[in-house]
């Protein structure tokens, strides 16, 4: 929570600009709350982009009015962005509005705002949930339609929030992993480097700067199903498919790893750990130069990773 005191001296000559900048923001959730219509961030953004200058500083001035009144963004009327897509028939959504949107294997659908959605309804026959980093890799399993071709012959539900996740898609995910069975389990696919644990952490324990939704955002039983650091060796990575890691990196990974345990996994602190001491990191795609293993098809190798590592899994 920030203070804004009147008048003070900055860098940038005075606070006046912080105290337009709160009030313009504060403005714009006025009459969202006395219309009832949500209002997004982005709207209030293009409302006064001359003073406000970049998205940014709105983000931070909404998350700070909720934390000041200790209540969550939706109760302020204000939505985040939808960006985040799932794939998986096995999931059809009710929205408030009555509206039943089905999933489908090969084609992404939106992920709605939580607050727009009434109920998940999801087949019986579902065996795994996975949320990956990465949207072009997402779209690479929907093409081939992993939801439901797999060696596993196991139906389930990929997401992405396409990098560091909006709002709707931690919330959908944390709807999944406290409404499905624990013997259910929620699967992660992330870069082998310290921003791609980050977003781990978030789906998992949340962010810092939310912690007061934390409660329907987190997904504390999330699974890290690779790229971890100690399978690279497996992989046969070759040099070349490795990056150094920078001393941003390395700064990113000391902060990661002075979390407690409460709010970072032992097992993730150990993999922080080997990409420390081995000086590098690794995204996703690595996995595509690796030809380990058989798969239904030899020519997508990330398919057959994944089929792997999720039959050592069950």
């Amino acid at each position: 929570m920030r203070r804004l005191v009147f008048p003070k001296l900055t860098r940038s000559g005075g606070s006046l600009r912080a105290i337009v900048v709160a009030c313009a923001v504060v403005t714009c959730i006025h009459e969202a709350l006395i219309t009832q219509v949500p209002i997004t961030k982005r709207d209030i953004y293009y409302r006064n982009v001359e003073l406000f200058r970049k998205q940014l500083v709105v983000d931070n001035m909404v998350d700070d009015l909720a934390a000041t009144f200790a209540v969550t963004r939706d109760e302020l009327f204000v939505r985040a962005s939808s960006k985040g897509v799932f794939c998986g028939s096995v999931l059809s959504l009710r929205l408030e509005s009555g509206t039943v949107i089905a999933g489908n294997d090969r084609q992404p659908t939106i992920i709605p705002s939580g607050d727009d959605i009434q109920e998940l309804i999801i087949e019986e026959d579902i065996a795994w949930v996975m949320v990956i980093e990465k949207e072009a890799v997402f779209q690479t399993l929907c093409r081939v339609g992993f939801t439901r071709r797999n060696a596993l012959e196991r139906p389930g539900i990929l997401l992405t929030g396409k990098g560091y996740p909006d709002i709707a898609t931690r919330q959908m995910l944390h709807k999944l992993s406290t409404g499905l069975p624990e013997e259910i389990p929620i699967f992660a696919v992330v870069d082998a480097d310290p921003y791609g644990v980050d977003i781990l952490v978030t789906y998992a324990f949340g962010s810092r700067s939310l912690q007061h939704e934390r409660e329907g955002l987190v997904s504390e039983r999330l699974v890290w199903l690779g790229v971890k650091p100690s399978q690279l060796e497996s992989l046969e990575v070759s040099p070349e498919g490795l990056l150094c890691l920078t001393p941003r990196d390395e700064n990113k990974i000391c902060k990661l790893l002075s979390r407690d345990e409460g709010t970072m996994s032992p097992e993730w602190k150990e993999e922080l750990r080997i990409m420390l001491e081995s000086g590098c990191k690794s995204e996703i795609e690595v996995v595509y130069s690796s030809a380990a293993g058989s798969s239904w098809d030899r020519q997508l190798p990330l398919v057959d990773f994944l089929e792997r590592e999720m039959r050592a899994y069950f």
